[in-house]
Formats: structure tokens, C-alpha cells, sequence
């Protein structure tokens, strides 16, 4: 089991194949920044684990931040939206917006359960801008 978010935030890169300097760049941070992080040198900021979480809705947030076991979400907002999308005959404009709002607000669901997961723990509290 991966004890520290450290070590989950490695397994991550690796299973999405991105480099620590991708991931580096992706994020504006300096590459050694990123290796510290992996090799369990320094903590990784509050701010880069939202902005992962961000980046990668898929991620199991909860596992990030805990270490508890992975839940995978059929439902995902982006899932829902990728398979709707799917079936979408072209020229509709007004679906396509109102997937498109169906996807923010769930977006917005999720940052806001994040944000009292983390200030539910002994986490520094920081205000996280979307």
C-alpha cells in the first residue's frame, strides 16, 4: 500500500505515463521540484494536489489525500458527457451547451467536496481559487 500522498502522486505519473518533467512543465514548476516530490524529499503543496485533481478528474481523490481503497466513478461528469456526446447528432448546438453545463456543475460539485475533504483533515488550510 502507498503510505504518503508522495508516493500515491508517483504512482499516478507512472500509471498515466507522464514524465516528472512533463509534469513539471505542465504545472510551471522547476523539474527538481517534481523529483523531490517522488523521491519523498519534500511535501507537495496543497496547490499542485488540487491542481492534478483538476487536471485529472478520474483520480480518486479521496485515495490521493488518504490512501483509501480507489473508487471508480462510471459516473463521472467527463464519462457521462464523452459517452452523450457519443450519440450527438450533428448541428445541435443547445445540447452541446447543456452538456457542457451538465459537466461544469458536476465539476464544480466535485472542487467543492475536495475542498471540505481537505479542510475536514489536518491539512494547512489555503483558499483554492477555480
Amino acid at each position: 500500500m502507498d503510505k504518503s500522498i508522495n508516493q500515491r502522486f508517483t504512482k499516478i505519473l507512472d500509471e498515466k505515463k507522464i514524465s516528472q518533467a512533463d509534469f513539471a512543465d505542465k504545472i510551471k514548476t522547476g523539474r527538481a521540484n517534481v523529483n523531490n516530490w517522488c523521491r519523498l524529499k519534500n511535501a507537495i503543496p496543497l496547490d499542485t494536489i488540487v491542481e492534478l485533481l483538476i487536471m485529472y478528474p478520474d483520480i480518486d481523490a479521496r485515495w490521493l489525500l488518504t490512501g483509501s481503497p480507489r473508487e471508480y466513478n462510471i459516473d463521472h461528469p467527463i464519462t457521462m458527457v464523452e459517452e452523450k456526446t457519443a450519440t450527438f447528432i450533428s448541428g445541435d448546438k443547445d445540447y452541446i451547451i447543456q452538456l457542457q453545463k451538465e459537466l461544469i456543475n458536476n465539476l464544480k460539485k466535485d472542487n467543492a467536496r475536495l475542498t471540505q475533504d481537505i479542510a475536514g483533515d489536518s491539512l494547512p488550510k489555503r483558499d483554492i481559487a477555480v
